[in-house]
């Protein structure tokens, strides 16, 4: 019996053995064609893969060789990124350098672009500053910045009627006392030798503004730091009473009173009587004020000093006035042993002798 050879082997159909898995490539299109898995659509899926790759490679190979400074048009169609260049992007390009801020100098014309009276220019020059926001206090019309005290007050004169019948309290005899000097020199002797304005003190404040604006003088106040007894000392004359007429813009203190405040008085200048006038008054640079004061205690040891008052604009204050940083001091008289001064023959000899 012949050989037939082996039996054939059953080849199952690609059509049919693939149609009866599921279909993972997509929907299978109703017209005719290859089915998913036929061996022509897996060439054709692996021919599209392979463009697939060439054409993500094509912006790396013109990256590389586009140093001429050529670009492919294919390249110019990819967008440029707005970072930094890495990788296979393309590179961006590195703008203009910002210069730092410069700090605004002032004009070198040296002209001011505005005065402090407001006059100055429009508008400022473009290399000038802007103009702050919070400008600097407002200048008075003399050029002065209108800061600090706009006014000096200062004592002008320590017994402004010398010589006549100041005296002094002394805790010391007659014979140790030297002689009085002249009478621009009765306060120093009196601090030197510790004595103390005795019975009463004239005092002359003299009152200037430091600008041509006005500043007004609203009220001057006594304070009384200490009152006692008077001083058991004896008192000495630094020249004979004059009883001369109290001069203009004059106040009289009482310091015994527990409240001392300031009396005006009317002076007389010449044959015109100056009638008394109280405050306010105004001074400036060019319109200064003198103020007198006749201080009197007649029962008491008592430490004072003034203040006074000032105004100018929305601006006020208070300067005091005193013995050089202390208190004036004033102690009454009554009672005391008293003496004057006898230049023939040179001795202290008792005042009702």
């Amino acid at each position: 019996m012949k050989d037939s050879g082996p039996e054939p082997v059953s080849v199952v159909d690609a059509d049919t053995e693939l149609d009866a898995r599921p279909d993972v490539g997509g929907a299978v299109p109703d017209g005719p064609g290859p089915r998913n898995g036929s061996p022509r659509r897996r060439r054709v899926l692996v021919a599209l893969a392979a463009l697939a790759v060439v054409a993500a490679a094509v912006p790396v190979a013109v990256f590389a060789a586009g140093g001429d400074g050529g670009r492919p048009e294919r390249a110019a169609r990819t967008p440029a990124p707005s970072g930094p260049a890495t990788g296979g992007t393309a590179p961006v390009r590195p703008g203009p350098t910002p210069s730092p801020t410069a700090t605004p100098t002032p004009s070198s014309s040296g002209s001011p672009s505005g005065l402090p009276d407001g006059k100055g220019s429009a508008s400022p020059s473009a290399s000038s500053p802007a103009p702050s926001r919070n400008p600097s206090p407002t200048a008075s019309r003399s050029g002065a910045p209108a800061t600090g005290v706009p006014l000096r007050v200062g004592v002008s004169s320590y017994n402004w009627e010398l010589p006549c019948g100041q005296y002094y309290l002394l805790d010391r005899a007659p014979g140790e006392v030297p002689p009085p000097p002249p009478p621009q020199d009765h306060r120093g002797w009196a601090r030197a030798l510790g004595a103390v304005d005795g019975g009463g003190m004239r005092l002359e404040l003299t009152a200037t503004g430091r600008t041509s604006d006005s500043v007004v003088i609203n009220d001057v106040h006594v304070r009384v730091v200490g009152r006692s007894a008077a001083l058991p000392w004896s008192a000495f004359s630094m020249g004979e009473g004059c009883g001369s007429g109290v001069t203009p813009q004059t106040f009289a203190v009482d310091l015994d009173r527990s409240q001392p405040a300031l009396r005006p008085v009317a002076g007389q200048n010449g044959d015109v009587v100056v009638p008394a006038k109280d405050f306010p008054y105004k001074v400036a640079s060019d319109d200064p004020q003198v103020f007198r004061f006749d201080v009197t205690t007649k029962a008491h040891d008592v430490s004072w000093y003034l203040e006074v008052d000032w105004s100018s604009g929305d601006r006020k204050g208070t300067i005091r006035v005193d013995d050089g940083g202390r208190p004036f001091r004033t102690s009454a008289t009554a009672g005391r042993p008293a003496y004057i001064w006898w230049v023939e023959p040179g001795e202290w000899r008792p005042a009702d002798g």
